[in-house]
């Protein structure tokens, strides 16, 4: 019985061998590596593999510089619209395009409030050199600044920027009532005329010259109607309207005789000593012979006369010079 079993078993022991070495000779497996004892040595380390990180949005957010709109006058423009500039030598990147609405809130163009009042850009590693403030006309799509520059300052790291494009301190002038178009028909309070009695009749302002980018305008304003003079460059020389004038001659300085073709309804002649009109002159933007911010008068009213109940036409009255409404506006820069 004992030799069944031991035939059995070398039987079953010669096949295993036999099927081994058939796989071994097909390359199935290694014979070698049969009981091998294996050394710790042997064992390759599992390769550490590092996240790769994309660091081009961390990046592009470092890099980028915020410009926080503060303190400011700037009045609301209906037309046209404000942009930000930062400047180094010639090179002019725009921070953004903006306007101001009716509760003072800093808006974007579609009307939208600027999220924390603050602007972004990316400066490309500019070292600032100036910071300024353009007036845009309505259709600007173009990404150089206007020659209008209502404020600026020539600093990187920000601070209240300021209207200096011209020194108005210094300004002065006097004005007269007088229809000289319709002479010697009368109406003289219906016309207000920057000149000083004479033949010819003098120049009452004395203004400084003006830069790039801004003219000019005297207004005079009856029953809360600004009523143009017109705009002009100099003070000795006439203005660009003759809209309301009549036939007769003019002098060659700026004013205007109201006697027809009034706004709003108003009927000609009017009464400006009245006791609740005004004569104004105004610094206006100009781009290429256009007001970027419409018919109406920029904040910009340097001089002003309330004009005087009953006041006599052809008295030299003067006017005074008050410029706080230049424009200004506080930006923090980080």
């Amino acid at each position: 019985m004992n030799k069944k079993i031991n035939a059995t078993i070398l039987l079953v022991l010669a096949i295993v061998i036999g099927v081994l070495y058939y796989i071994s000779s097909q390359g199935l497996i290694d014979m070698n590596s049969i009981n091998r004892n294996v050394d710790e040595n042997d064992i390759t380390p599992t390769e550490v593999i590092e996240p790769v990180i994309d660091t081009t949005i961390e990046t592009e957010i470092d890099t980028m510089t915020s410009f926080t709109l503060g303190q400011t006058n700037f009045e609301p423009l209906t037309v046209g619209h404000y942009e930000g500039w930062i400047i180094s030598g010639a090179e002019k990147i725009s921070i953004g395009k903006f306007n101001i609405n009716s509760q003072g809130e800093f808006i974007n163009l579609d009307g939208s409030v600027i999220p924390g009042n603050t602007l972004q850009v990316n400066a490309n590693g500019m070292v600032i050199e100036k910071i300024a403030i353009t007036i845009e006309p309505q259709d600007d799509a173009d990404s150089v600044p206007s020659n209008v520059v209502a404020a600026e300052i020539a600093s990187g790291a920000g601070g209240r920027l300021l209207f200096s494009a011209v020194d108005l301190s210094t300004a002065n002038g006097q004005y007269i009532l007088g229809t000289p178009s319709d002479d010697p028909a009368g109406n003289e309070n219906s016309g207000l005329w920057f000149a000083i009695p004479g033949n010819p009749p003098a120049a009452s302002l004395n203004l400084p010259a003006l830069s790039d980018g801004w003219v000019y305008e005297g207004w005079a304003v009856y029953e809360g109607n600004a009523l143009t003079t017109g705009r002009f460059a100099i003070a000795n020389s006439g203005d660009n309207f003759s809209g309301y004038n009549a036939a007769g001659n003019i002098p060659n300085l700026p004013g205007e005789d109201f006697l027809q073709n009034l706004p709003n309804g108003l009927v000609a002649p009017i009464n400006l000593a009245n006791g609740t009109s005004q004569a104004v002159v105004s610094l206006e933007p100009d781009i290429n012979g256009i007001d970027p911010t419409g018919d109406s008068p920029f904040q910009i009213k340097f001089l002003v006369a309330n004009i005087p109940s009953g006041l006599i036409d052809h008295s030299v009255t003067n006017m005074t010079v008050d410029t706080s409404s230049a424009p200004f506006i506080d930006i923090s820069v980080k």
